[in-house]
């Protein structure tokens, strides 16, 4: 897994790069899939968040939610899972299957 840091200027420059406005508000949720927090249980706001990329593989949470404290310049890194895994995916199926094979 490779280490990086993610900083206020740095997701600044990202938004700017990728054409999104940012909005006029003091908080933002940013979204990472693939990159894990080096310290997962330290969920302070800090001015720079360390980050390893991770493998996705549908079973353990390989994502990151960060909540952006713009005024401040500080983000604060959650573990997190964007993308439901494939157990869920194939019990939800079943269950829908079942469903539309039910008798009315």
């Amino acid at each position: 897994m490779s280490t990086f840091s993610l900083t206020h200027d740095l997701l600044q420059r990202l938004c700017a790069v990728n054409q999104f406005v940012l909005p006029n508000t003091a908080m933002l949720l940013v979204g990472l899939r693939g990159a894990v927090s080096s310290q997962a249980n330290d969920q302070s706001f800090k001015p720079e968040q360390l980050l390893e990329t991770a493998e996705i593989n549908y079973s353990n949470p390989r994502c990151t939610i960060l909540q952006w404290d713009m005024a401040n310049r500080r983000l604060a890194a959650f573990p997190a899972c964007q993308v439901i895994s494939s157990r869920a995916t194939t019990v939800l199926l079943n269950v829908t299957l079942l469903k539309s094979c039910a008798p009315i």
